[in-house]
């Protein structure tokens, strides 16, 4: 039977599977397919259709920090995890429109003439073995002999916990990199450049002692050649390419004390396309 009390499943239709012995409910199963009958697979459990986006992350294990950049006014941009508030740089533009998937929550608009978000360092992040997270989408990438920093904590091979940072150039091509207490960078390079103008879903995800693996959309896109344990320092996170003519957009910024593994990735980027598989 077609169920109509389900308002947080969009755009599709969920059916009860009823057990026909005696018609009750006691052990019923769910499925959603999408209202245009699309012959892409269609279905998913209750259960996930349920679960908002933010919901979805403040669940995930081993969570640190949650930033949603969602603030309309003020400087402070609050941490959902509770390690550390951010602060936003008077030219960062609050209220931009946010992912699809944040029921109506906004962005940031960071880069072009400085905007920056800056959260100050604790100690949760001293991390080995962890994950950060990040939506992005490009305006303009600029024409740029810098790099464009996304998202970054600390800046030396021998002092940088993670980048994920646009290579110099006139396009938006992602880079990762893990620095290690012996000076050595972890890095790796996705092979197509991120598209303007659309939510882009980055992962830097570290298995201890492990190699880095840069995912982009659901997918794997890099992975480290060799293993190693990250830096400390005591630098803030920082999001946003300040002082770069590159223009962007930045949402819902987590960082984990795990490295999330390939399913939770992509589950996290469906969730925050609020796409159905």
């Amino acid at each position: 039977m077609i169920r109509e009390d389900f308002p947080f499943v969009r755009g599709a239709l969920v059916y009860e599977l009823r057990d026909s012995r005696d018609g009750g409910c006691s052990e019923c199963r769910f499925g959603v397919l999408r209202r245009d009958f699309s012959p892409k697979p269609a279905w998913l459990s209750f259960k996930r259709a349920m679960v908002p986006y933010v919901e979805r992350i403040l669940s995930t294990g081993a969570l640190v920090s949650y930033w949603r950049l969602g603030e309309d006014s003020g400087t402070v941009a609050r941490d959902e995890g509770g390690a550390s508030a951010g602060a936003y740089t008077t030219s960062a533009g609050l209220g931009a429109p946010g992912i699809p998937g944040a029921d109506g929550d906004t962005a940031v608009a960071l880069g072009g003439s400085g905007g920056r978000m800056s959260a100050p360092h604790d100690s949760a992040y001293h991390l080995d073995g962890f994950t950060v997270e990040v939506w992005v989408k490009v305006h303009d990438a600029g024409d740029s002999t810098e790099w464009r920093t996304l998202v970054k904590k600390g800046d030396g091979p021998a002092d940088r916990t993670f980048a994920l940072r646009l290579l110099p150039s006139s396009v938006a091509r992602l880079r990762m990199t893990m620095g290690t207490p012996e000076g050595v960078y972890l890095d790796g390079e996705s092979e197509r450049d991120l598209e303007l103008e659309r939510w882009h879903h980055l992962v830097l995800a570290h298995p201890a002692g492990g190699p880095v693996a840069l995912y982009v959309d659901g997918d794997l896109a890099a992975r480290s050649a060799d293993s190693g344990v990250p830096a400390s320092n005591a630098e803030p996170v920082v999001a946003g390419p300040s002082g770069s003519a590159t223009k962007v957009a930045i949402d819902e910024l987590a960082i984990y004390r795990r490295a999330l593994d390939a399913d939770e990735v992509r589950a996290h980027f469906r969730a925050g396309l609020d796409d159905l598989p």
